[in-house]
This record gives structure tokens, sequence and C-alpha cells, in this order.
């Protein structure tokens, strides 16, 4: 006999997740018990929520991504009345590792979807890493999928809703405030879901995908799905370009910083000749300055000695003159 929980034709074997909302279940069919598959089951009991979840069935159920979004494989009740579906079972990307090529897919998965569901005048206005899983296929391959599809709704008003929905730290500030949601909020929300994914120091290459979709200001940000795209896509191609530009610019600045100091050393030298010269020639007119003084100072000697000489024999001429006289 079989002990385990049962929901339907499903037995319980594990839980992938849970919260006060929803948990995600490890279920096996009673006639396949060896292919595991994912039971999510509505925890909360309250009108809204309950609606919420039964939308979230039909929305799936509509498969407007047919290959992007999980299969319901049953839904029902269980013996409390609490509705639920069954889905294949996938991977969260949030808990794989970051790396840039994760976050680009995503990025770029997110886009693609919200494109293909414009076309047909929906909107997710949930669009999230965690709403993103990884289901493999019957060939082995793996495949992302697009999930939670309770908050989906048509396009109305010229694109712009007016309900809040999405989830914090996605929302765009016009939602939160005006409740307002369209294709310019939905690439608010998957510019978020690129930061959430990529490792911090890949956050350089793709700073303006970045800046154009997660800043706060509406008027500044991308407003379609295509543009966002073409950042993403193209901002490692940027990146490089905007690095050679730089080191051409730091190869241009390393052959000017030394052009600039031989110009100066250049100018040094001269000033120092210059200096050596002037004082040669300074100390050169010095020397001859002294010796012409010397010259002076021995021909104002003589002078003096000569003309002393000659007031003393005038002197004594005078005296010898007197004493004639007085005889």
């Amino acid at each position: 006999m079989n002990t385990r929980k049962r929901i339907g034709d499903w037995y319980v074997v594990g839980e992938f997740h849970r919260d006060e909302r929803v948990v995600v279940l490890k279920v096996v069919h009673k006639d396949r018990p060896g292919k595991v598959v994912a039971l999510k089951l509505c925890l909360d009991t309250s009108e809204k929520a309950v609606a919420a979840f039964r939308r979230e069935i039909e929305n799936t159920l509509e498969q407007p991504l047919p290959g992007d979004m999980p299969v319901v494989l049953d839904h029902g009740e269980d013996e409390a009345g609490r509705p639920y579906f069954v889905m294949p079972e996938s991977r969260d990307v949030t808990k794989m590792r970051k790396s840039e090529k994760l976050a680009v897919a995503v990025t770029r998965f997110l886009i693609a979807c919200a494109i293909k569901l414009r076309k047909q005048g929906l909107m997710h206005r949930d669009l999230k890493p965690d709403n993103v899983g990884i289901e493999v296929d019957e060939n082995g391959r793996e495949h992302f999928v697009l999930r939670d599809w309770a908050t989906m709704r048509p396009m109305i008003d010229a694109n712009i809703l007016s309900s809040v929905a999405g989830t914090p730290g996605y929302r765009a500030e016009e939602t939160v405030v005006y409740g307002i949601t369209d294709e310019c909020t939905e690439c608010h929300a998957i510019g978020c879901s690129l930061l959430a994914l990529l490792p911090v120091p890949r956050y350089l290459i793709y700073w303006k995908a970045l800046l154009l979709s997660v800043m706060p200001f509406r008027h500044l940000r991308v407003r379609t799905f295509e543009e966002l795209d073409d950042l993403v896509r193209n901002s490692r191609k940027r990146f490089r370009r905007l690095v050679s530009r730089v080191a051409g610019v730091w190869k241009t600045a390393i052959i000017t910083k030394w052009t600039a100091i031989g110009v100066v050393v250049v100018i040094v030298a001269v000033i120092l000749i210059m200096a050596v010269v002037g004082s040669c020639t300074v100390n050169r007119a010095l020397s001859q300055n002294g010796e012409l003084r010397k010259e002076a100072y021995r021909k104002a000697a003589v002078y003096e000695r000569k003309a002393g000489d000659e007031a003393h024999a005038s002197r004594n001429e005078a005296l010898s003159r007197g004493e004639g006289e007085g005889r």
C-alpha cells in the first residue's frame, strides 16, 4: 500500500519551492512513477488569491507562447478544494551561477517573449528571472520557459494598463505611483533582470543597456523591446570599441607625455646653458672691472704723490725766498 500523500492522480515525492501563497511539489503519476513533474498548489485560500491562481491556469492553458511556456499536464482541486495544476519539471535560473552568458541569454529570451506577446496584444507584467525556468525536452535539449501567467492581461488604452502588477524591485516607478504598465515599464523589468543576473564586474560592459532601462526617469528610458535588444546584443561590441578608443588615446597620451618631457628637458638645458654662459660673462666683466679699478687706483696714487711732491717743493721754495728777504 502506498502511504505517500496523493493529490488527484499524483503522488507527492518532494518539494521544489514553497512560500505563503503557493507550493511547487515534486510529484509522479500513479501510472508513471518514474517520471517526476511539478505540481503547483495554491495555499492562499482567499478569494482574490484563488481567482488569480485560476487565471494563471487559464492563461497557461491558452498557450500564447507555445514552446516558450510550460504545458499544463493536468489541473484540478485537492481534497481541501484548493486549485492546482501540473507542469513539466524545470530548473530555476536564479539558482544557477551568475554569468554574462546566462544573463544575456535570459534577458534576450524575456525580450523575445515580450515581443511575441505584444504581437498578440498581450502583456505578461511580471517579467523577472524567478519566472524563467529551464526545461529538458524529449531529445534531452534544454530550453527556457516563461512561468507564472497570473498577471497576463490584454493591452488596452494605447498599451497602458491601469492596475498595479509585478514584483517589487522590478516594477518601474510609474507603475508603483500611477499604476501604469506598458512597453516602457516592461523594458524596465527586463533591465532589472539583466542587472540581477550579471556578475558585478560585467556591469561596465552593459552600462548603457542597464542605464537606459533601469533609470527612474521614464522619459530617458528605452521605449521598445527592439531597442533594448539591440543595446544588449551589441553591448560587448560597443565596449570593445570603447576600449580600443581609450587604448588609442592612452597611447597618444603616452607619446604626448614623453614629447612634453623632452621639450621640458630641452628648455631646462637651454636655461642652464644660458645661466652658465651668463655667469661666465659676468665673472669676466667683474674681473675686467677689477683690473680697471686697480689701474685707476694706481694712477690716482701716482697723481696724488706727484701733486704732493710739487706742493712740498713749492712750500720749500717759498720758505727759502722768505728767509733770503729777511736777511
